[in-house]
């Protein structure tokens, strides 16, 4: 349970969740509070999908409680601190199917939150003793939810990535770039992110201005970065142009398909100043062969792995000199170096991995009925 298809991090990875517990012949419900169609393509035909209230907010839960009622199943995973809660619902249904919560942030910051946000995170540690289980998809997000006062065992299950999809392109590469009007001796960065404080686009702004201006002196090609996301970037914007970049970004709204901007990308970015527990971005930009700089943030740093690319949060100069290395690197180097970080999810983060621990945690909540 989810509370949208709509795109966001916890959303992708129900969605993942869910297709590969159902290519392996489990029968999965993937409920959703109020639809969207941004990850119909991943779920494709095996998993039902159920919008449980698109009229409002508060029908939700009462169509929960009917569903649990009537589907006997036999757990509930939940994503995210709404739907969260509306799992305990399941404590209604005979027999009780087991209640996994999923955490899916790290240290967040209250004024982020509306007023119904604020009253779902102080209920979650309180009502935790409901569930069975809570999983994190980080150490930090684990970390936090014990400081909040979680009192449901809290474990830690690293998000998964399907490495069929996400894979190099490099036949997409030119004709990608020409959609952003970009030669090919010009670097591509790239950063896929809503427009929100937390994901930290002015440290990334004012980190590429930086490299643009030491390659620009030396007369070197400017790097272009590709800013992909949702949201208000008219303050975005009007940095750009103080920093004397404007025209070394491209801005784009909501992308339904990444990968032919990852097929253009020399470099992928995760510049989030808080919040970031796992960023899915970096895992999709890894698996496609892209080499990655991110912030020292969740499992960031154990996904890169290499820590000259791991920054901390906040730090223009850091991030600048993390990125400056990558641009300053000839195309082959890239090549290798993405080729590793390709290597290090197809070993260690793929889907199907994801799709054996989640399998594993479920045998042993179901005393090997799952």
């Amino acid at each position: 349970m989810v509370r949208s298809l709509e795109r966001g991090g916890a959303e992708r990875q129900a969605a993942a969740t869910a297709a590969e517990l159902a290519r392996r012949g489990h029968e999965v419900d993937l409920l959703t509070f109020h639809g969207g169609d941004a990850y119909r393509d991943v779920l494709g035909t095996d998993v039902a999908v159920a919008v449980l209230a698109d009229g409002g907010r508060w029908r939700s839960p009462l169509a929960f409680a009917r569903w649990v009622r009537r589907a006997r199943a036999d757990a509930v995973l939940a994503y995210v601190a709404g739907p969260n809660l509306v799992s305990l619902l399941a404590h209604l249904a005979r027999p009780r199917p087991r209640i996994i919560w999923g955490i899916r942030t790290g240290e967040a910051r209250a004024e982020d939150a509306t007023r119904l946000g604020r009253l779902v995170a102080r209920l979650e540690p309180l009502l935790s003793r409901g569930a069975d289980l809570a999983v994190a998809n980080s150490c930090d997000g684990r970390r936090v939810a014990l400081e909040r006062g979680f009192r449901a065992p809290v474990i830690v299950v690293p998000n998964g990535f399907d490495v069929d999809r996400w894979m190099p392109m490099p036949s997409e590469r030119v004709p990608a770039r020409l959609r952003f009007g970009v030669d090919d001796d010009r670097s591509v960065v790239v950063r896929v992110a809503r427009i929100h404080p937390c994901k930290g686009h002015e440290v990334l702004l004012e980190a590429h201005a930086r490299v643009v201006a030491s390659l620009a002196s030396e007369g070197r090609p400017r790097p272009v970065l590709v800013v992909a996301g949702r949201g208000d970037r008219s303050r975005l914007e009007a940095l750009a142009a103080r920093l004397g970049i404007a025209e070394d970004v491209r801005w784009l709204d909501e992308v339904d398909d990444l990968r032919p901007i990852y097929a253009a990308a020399d470099l992928a970015v995760s510049s989030s100043s808080y919040a970031e527990a796992f960023p899915n971005v970096i895992g999709e930009a890894m698996a496609s062969g892209v080499p990655s700089v991110g912030t020292d943030l969740g499992e960031t740093g154990r996904m890169i792995g290499d820590r000259s690319r791991v920054v901390p949060p906040g730090d223009v100069g850091a991030l600048a000199d993390a990125m400056e290395r990558l641009v300053r690197m000839d195309r082959a180097e890239r090549v290798a170096l993405g080729a590793r970080d390709r290597r290090r999810i197809v070993e260690e983060l793929s889907v199907v991995a994801l799709g054996d621990r989640v399998e594993e945690l479920l045998e042993e909540l179901l005393g090997g009925g799952a």
